[in-house]
Parts: C-alpha cells; sequence; structure tokens
C-alpha cells in the first residue's frame, strides 16, 4: 500500500515536473524568436541609419555647391 502510494506521489510530481518543463520551454522559444525579431530589427534599422546618413552627406554637399554658385 505504501508503495503504490509513494508510486503515485511520484507520478504526480513527474507529471508537474514536465508540465514545468513544457512551460519554460515555451517562453524560451518565445525569447528565442522575439530575439531574431528584434535582432532583425536592428539590422534594417542600422542600414536605414547609414543610408540617411549617406543622403544627409550627399544634400550637406549639394547645398555647399549650391551656395558657391549662388555668390
Amino acid at each position: 500500500m505504501a508503495l503504490l502510494r509513494e508510486k503515485t506521489e511520484l507520478q504526480s510530481q513527474l507529471d508537474e515536473n514536465e508540465e514545468d518543463y513544457n512551460d519554460v520551454m515555451r517562453k524560451y522559444k518565445a525569447v528565442v524568436q522575439q530575439a531574431t525579431l528584434d535582432q532583425t530589427l536592428i539590422s534594417q534599422q542600422s542600414q536605414q541609419i547609414e543610408d540617411l546618413s549617406s543622403d544627409r552627406e550627399r544634400l550637406k554637399q549639394e547645398v555647399r555647391t549650391l551656395e558657391i554658385n549662388v555668390e
């Protein structure tokens, strides 16, 4: 009788541990997916910053050229 109760308790603990493990894995996968999305967004934004910086420099040069032509 004691062995049956112990087996039942151990099975309950095992089931609870499996549920906890599954919850942790779901959260882990969600975090990894979000991190991947964040990294992609950072990469895109970095490229956009580079593009805008290039545009800014080009426009500054155009302004200088136009100022010289006006003088």
